[in-house]
C-alpha cells in the first residue's frame, strides 16, 4: 500500500517522546487515544541503523519504513530479532537496505484508522493470523501520516474498556433498579390510598341510587299534598317562600343527577388508580386498551392546562395481553410528556 506521508523525508527519525502507557480512556475512545509511536527509516537506509533504534529503544515495537514520501510498511523488533537471530543474517541484512529485509519477512501489516474504536479494533487485530498475531498494528492518522500501536497496550486499552463498560452497565442496573424499587413502593402507597378510597366511595355510589329513590318519593309525596290539601295556612306559606320552594323541587332532581356523575368519576379514579398501582404484578392479563387510556386521561386531569384539547380517536383495537400496571406507566410517561411538551408550545405562543 502507498500513500502519500506529505512533507516526511524517509531517512528523517523524529525525535522519540514515550507517552503515558495508558492513558485516561471513556468507552467509546478510539485507538488514536492512545500511545502511539512514529519512528521512521527510509527504505534505502542499513539494517545497522534499525538495529541501532531498537537496541536504544527497549519499548518500541517496531519502525515505519518509507520509501521517499510513501509508505513501504513496518518492520516489527520481534521479527527484526528473531530473523537476525538465524545464522548468516547478520551479514546478509545489517549492511543492506532495510527493503530487502522487508521483502523477505513478507508480512503484511494490518492497518486501521485512528477513529476505530478501541473495541473492534482489538477484535480486528485478534483475527490476524497466528504469526501476525502479536504485530505491532499500523494506525493511519488525519493528513495521510501513520504511526504504530504496540498490541499488548491495545489489549490493555480492550480491558480498560471492558472495565468502564461493566461499571457503566452496574451503575444503570443500579439505577433501573432504584427507580423499580420507587416504582413499586408508590405502587404499594397508592394501592394502599385507593383500598381507603374505595369503601366509602362504594358506599356513596350504593346509597346513591336509595336516596335518589327515596327523594322522589318525597317530592311525590309533596305533590300529592298539594293537590289533595290545596289550602295552606300562613305559616306554611312564609316557610315556603323562604326556602324557595319552586326552585328546590325544580333544583333538588338536578343537584342529585350530579352528584350522581361525580360518584361515578370518582369511582372511575379508584379503578385507576388501582390499575396504576399494579407495578409489580408478573403475570400478562388480557385487558381493554380503551379503559387504561382513559383511566391515565382521568389521573392526568389536572393536568391538562388550558389550551390543551384532547381528541379521543381510539378505533376498534382488541383486547391484548400485556402487564396491566407497566402499560399504565408507559401511557402515563407518554401522556405526561405530550402534556408538558404542549404546555409549553401554549407558553410559546
Amino acid at each position: 500500500m502507498m500513500t502519500n506521508l506529505g512533507t516526511l523525508r524517509g531517512a528523517d527519525i523524529p525525535e522519540f517522546h514515550p507517552q503515558p502507557y495508558l492513558p485516561e480512556l471513556t468507552i467509546d475512545a478510539s485507538i488514536g487515544r492512545l500511545s502511539l509511536h512514529r519512528v521512521y527509516l527510509g527504505s534505502m537506509d542499513l539494517g545497522k541503523a534499525a538495529e541501532a533504534i531498537f537496541t536504544d529503544r527497549a519499548l518500541l515495537p517496531g519502525i515505519i519504513l518509507l520509501e521517499g514520501r510513501q509508505l513501504v510498511g513496518m518492520i516489527s523488533r520481534q521479527h527484526f530479532f528473531s530473523r537476525m537471530s538465524q545464522p548468516y543474517s547478520l551479514e546478509l541484512f545489517l549492511k543492506r537496505p532495510l527493503k530487502e529485509f522487508y521483502d523477505f519477512v513478507t508480512l503484511t501489516p494490518l492497518i486501521l484508522p485512528s477513529n476505530m474504536p478501541i473495541g473492534e479494533a482489538a477484535q480486528r487485530s485478534l483475527q490476524r493470523s497466528t504469526d501476525c498475531l502479536y504485530e505491532p498494528i499500523l494506525v493511519q492518522c488525519p493528513g495521510a501520516d501513520y504511526a504504530l500501536l504496540d498490541i499488548h497496550q491495545l489489549l490493555l486499552a480492550q480491558s480498560e474498556v471492558h472495565r468502564l463498560t461493566t461499571v457503566r452497565l452496574n451503575e444503570r442496573t443500579q439505577a433501573y433498579l432504584y427507580q423499580t424499587e420507587k416504582m413499586s413502593m408508590l405502587g404499594q402507597t397508592v394501592a394502599g390510598v385507593s383500598h381507603e378510597i374505595k369503601n366509602p366511595v362504594n358506599c356513596i355510589e350504593g346509597n346513591l341510587g336509595f336516596l335518589k329513590e327515596y327523594t322522589q318519593q318525597v317530592l311525590e309525596l309533596l305533590e300529592l299534598y298539594k293537590t289533595e290539601f290545596p289550602e295552606i295556612n300562613h305559616r306554611i306559606k312564609v316557610f315556603e317562600d323562604e326556602i324557595d320552594i319552586e326552585f328546590l323541587l325544580t333544583d333538588l332532581p338536578k343537584m342529585l343527577e350530579s352528584i350522581d356523575l361525580a360518584s361515578s368519576r370518582l369511582v372511575n379514579i379508584v379503578s385507576s388508580l388501582r390499575n396504576f398501582s399494579r407495578l409489580d404484578q408478573e403475570q400478562r392479563e388480557l385487558i381493554d386498551i380503551h379503559k387504561y387510556l382513559d383511566g391515565t386521561l382521568l389521573i392526568l386531569n389536572s393536568e391538562i392546562k388550558q389550551g390543551i384539547n384532547v381528541i379521543k380517536v381510539y378505533g376498534d383495537i382488541p383486547r391484548g395481553a400485556c402487564y396491566p400496571g407497566q402499560i399504565s406507566q408507559v401511557f402515563m410517561n407518554l401522556i405526561s410528556n405530550s402534556i408538558d411538551a404542549g404546555a409549553c408550545q401554549v407558553c410559546n405562543e
